[in-house]
C-alpha cells in the first residue's frame, strides 16, 4: 500500500479511496502495490466527475493538491498490473467483481454497467420510432423549419437531441413539438417536462404554458395535466441511493413523451435511471448546450452523445441566437470555437476592443481592482435596496434579472464567499442579520412552497416586517412573500458562482476570476459565464488567466461514446 500512501498524502487520495483499495487486498490477499493505486483512483474517478480511469494517460490528468511529486508506475507495468489482479475482471470474461477493464479503461462496476445500460436504451431509442407518436406528426407548423427537422427526426427515431447555445430556442421548440402532440391527440397526462433542477423545470413549465396559451387560449398546464418536475422527483431517484428508483424496467414510467431540459447538467447514474424506466413506446427530447458546464456528479453524458457517430442522425442543431447584444454573442461564438482558429490572443483583442458599451473588460492590473468590483456591484445594488425599503415587490425582485456578479470560484478572496461578504459590509455594515435589500439563494427544494434550488429571492419590508420576496412563475401574478424563517435552505447570493449561474440569465452581468491559476478554470466556465449575460458584460481576468481558460477544456473519461460506436453493445 505505499503507493496508495503516497498519492493520499498528496492529496489526490481520500479516506474512502484508501480504504477501498486495503478491502481489495484484505478480501484478496493481493498486494501488488500498482493494481492497488489503480483500483483507488477508479474509486476517485467518480468523485472528481469522471466515469472511469485511462490507464494508460492517467498520470497526464491527475495533479497533486500538494507540493510532493508523484512516483507514477510506468505504463507498462500499470497495464500489466489491472489485467493481472484478482478483483479486476477483463473484458469479456463474464465475472462479476467490484472492477472492471475495458480497452484500458478502469471502472468501478456499477459504473461500467450503467454506462452499457445506458448505451443499449439509446441505442435502441435512436433506431426506431415510436408507431404511436409518429403517426401523430403528419401534421406539422408548416411556417417552423426546426419543427419540421425535428418532426423529420422522430418519423425513423423515438430519440431527439436538441442542442444549441443559450437563447437559440431549445424549450421554445420542445414546446412547440409539445403542443403538436397534444393537438394530434397524444394525452397530456402522459407527456413529462423535466430538467435536473427545480428552477429549470418551472423554467421549461413556464414556456411550454406559453405556447399552449397560444394555441388553445386560457390552457394552463394543471388543466392540461402535464408533469412537470425535477427528474428526480418525476422519476423516485433519491439522491442518497442513485442506483434504485422508483420507475425502472419492471414498473415503467407512465410517460408517453419525455422533455428533458439542461441535459448537459444530468449525470449518467441520473440519465441511466430514466432511460431505463421508460415505456418502448415513449419519445424523448432531450435538450441542452453540450459545451457548457457539465454536471456535478460523474459523467459528461450530453456531450457524449453528441460526439458519437451513431446519433448525428437523431440531432436537431439550433444556430440562430434570440437572447444576446451581437457583440456579446460574437465572444461567445470565438470562444466556442476557439478549436478551428487557437486564436487565443484573438478572444482576448475582441474583449479589450469592447462593442457599443455591451462589452467591458478589466485586466486586473490596477491594485485596487476588486475594490472596483465591489463598487460596481453595491451601484447596481442600491436599486434593489430602495424598492425593498419602499415594499415594491415587482420591481425589488426584478433587479436580481438585471444585474449578476459571479465568481468562478466559491472559496478563497475572490470567491463568490468573499465577494459576498464584502458587498455586505459595504452597504449593510451593523444592521441585522435580515435587512432590505438582502439577497438570497435557495439551495434546497421545497415543492410544498414552491422553492427551488437556485431561485432568488430579496428580503423587502412590509407593513414594518421583514419579508423575502420571490418573483412569480410564467403569467402568475401572485406575489410569492415568505417569514424568512420559513424558508428552506439558502445563502447569500449578491454574487454566485458561474456554475450556480447555469441555466439562468440577466441583462448585465460582472465576471470575476481570480488572478492566479486554477485547475477548476476552463473554456466552459468561461463560456458559461459569458452567456449569462444579454445586454452587458463585465469581465474582470488577467489576460493569462484567460488564456489558461481557454487552453484547458473540461474532458471527463468516459467510455459511452465509444460504446455508441459500436457495431453492437
Amino acid at each position: 500500500m505505499g503507493l496508495v500512501d503516497d498519492f493520499f498524502e498528496a492529496g489526490v487520495l481520500n479516506n474512502l479511496e484508501v480504504e477501498f483499495a486495503r478491502m481489495l487486498e484484505r478480501r484478496t490477499n493481493y498486494e501488488d502495490d500498482i493494481a492497488l493505486l489503480m483500483s483507488a483512483l477508479a474509486c476517485r474517478a467518480p468523485r472528481v466527475g469522471d466515469i472511469c480511469i485511462d490507464v494508460e494517460n492517467i498520470d497526464r490528468t491527475v495533479m497533486p493538491e500538494t507540493d510532493r511529486n508523484l512516483a507514477w508506475p510506468p505504463v507498462e507495468e500499470r497495464l500489466r498490473a489491472v489485467k493481472s489482479a484478482p478483483f479486476i475482471s477483463a473484458n469479456d470474461d463474464g465475472k462479476e467483481l467490484p472492477l472492471r477493464l475495458e480497452d484500458n479503461r478502469l471502472y468501478l462496476y456499477r459504473y461500467y454497467e450503467d454506462e452499457v445500460r445506458l448505451a443499449q436504451r439509446v441505442l435502441e431509442m435512436a433506431s426506431q420510432p415510436s408507431p404511436s407518436i409518429a403517426s401523430k406528426l403528419n401534421s406539422v407548423d408548416a411556417n417552423n423549419s426546426d419543427v419540421k427537422n425535428a418532426c423529420a427526426v422522430l418519423s425513423s427515431s423515438s430519440l431527439a437531441i436538441i442542442t444549441g447555445g443559450p437563447g437559440t430556442g431549445k424549450t421554445t421548440l420542445a414546446s412547440k413539438l409539445i403542443a403538436q402532440f397534444i393537438e394530434n391527440g397524444v394525452d397530456p397526462q402522459e407527456i413529462w417536462a423535466v430538467a435536473p433542477t427545480g428552477r429549470a423545470s418551472a423554467r421549461l413549465g413556464e414556456t411550454l404554458g406559453i405556447e399552449l396559451r397560444s394555441k388553445y387560449g386560457s390552457v394552463n398546464l394543471g388543466d392540461a395535466n402535464i408533469k412537470v418536475a425535477t427528474i428526480h422527483s418525476a422519476f423516485g431517484i433519491h439522491p442518497d441511493s442513485p442506483f434504485k428508483a422508483r420507475f425502472n424496467e419492471e414498473n415503467e414510467a407512465p410517460v408517453r413523451v419525455l422533455a428533458m431540459d439542461e441535459a448537459s447538467m444530468v449525470d449518467l447514474v441520473t440519465m441511466t435511471r430514466v432511460f431505463e424506466a421508460l415505456p418502448k413506446d415513449c419519445v424523448v427530447l432531450l435538450l441542452g448546450d453540450p459545451d457548457q458546464l457539465a454536471s456535478v456528479e460523474a459523467g459528461s453524458v450530453l456531450r457524449d452523445l453528441c460526439n458519437a457517430m451513431s446519433l448525428k442522425s437523431v440531432r436537431v442543431t439550433l444556430g440562430k441566437v434570440h437572447r444576446f447584444q451581437e457583440d456579446i454573442g460574437e465572444l461567445a461564438d470565438r470562444v466556442h470555437n476557439i478549436d478551428k482558429d487557437e486564436n487565443f490572443a484573438g478572444v482576448v483583442s475582441l474583449l479589450r476592443q469592447g462593442g457599443h458599451d455591451s462589452v467591458h473588460y478589466d485586466d486586473c492590473s490596477s491594485s485596487d481592482w476588486l475594490d472596483r468590483v465591489v463598487d460596481l456591484a453595491v451601484q447596481n445594488y442600491k436599486e434593489v435596496i430602495g424598492h425593498a425599503l419602499d415594499g415594491n415587490i415587482s420591481k425589488a425582485t426584478l433587479v436580481p434579472s438585471k444585474f449578476r456578479l459571479l465568481s468562478a470560484l466559491r472559496k478563497g478572496k475572490y470567491g463568490c464567499e468573499a465577494l459576498n461578504a464584502m458587498i455586505k459590509e459595504k452597504v449593510f455594515a451593523g444592521r441585522q442579520e435580515w435587512f432590505p435589500g438582502r439577497v438570497i439563494m435557495v439551495v434546497a427544494n421545497d415543492p410544498v412552497k414552491g422553492l427551488f434550488n437556485g431561485d432568488v429571492g430579496v428580503a423587502i419590508r412590509i407593513d414594518g416586517k421583514i419579508k423575502v420576496a420571490f418573483p412569480s412563475y410564467g403569467s402568475s401574478a401572485i406575489q410569492r412573500l415568505f417569514d424568512p424563517s420559513f424558508l428552506p435552505d439558502f445563502e447569500d447570493a449578491f454574487a454566485t458562482t458561474i456554475h450556480k449561474a447555469q441555466g439562468s440569465e440577466a441583462d448585465e452581468v460582472m465576471l470575476v476570476f481570480p488572478p492566479e491559476d486554477s485547475p477548476i478554470l476552463s473554456r466552459e466556465i468561461l463560456y458559461t459565464g459569458i452567456t449569462r449575460a444579454k445586454r452587458r458584460l463585465w469581465v474582470f481576468a488577467r489576460q493569462d488567466v484567460l488564456f489558461q481558460c481557454l487552453q484547458r477544456t473540461t474532458r471527463r473519461a468516459s467510455g459511452l461514446a465509444k460504446k455508441l460506436d459500436m457495431p453492437c453493445v
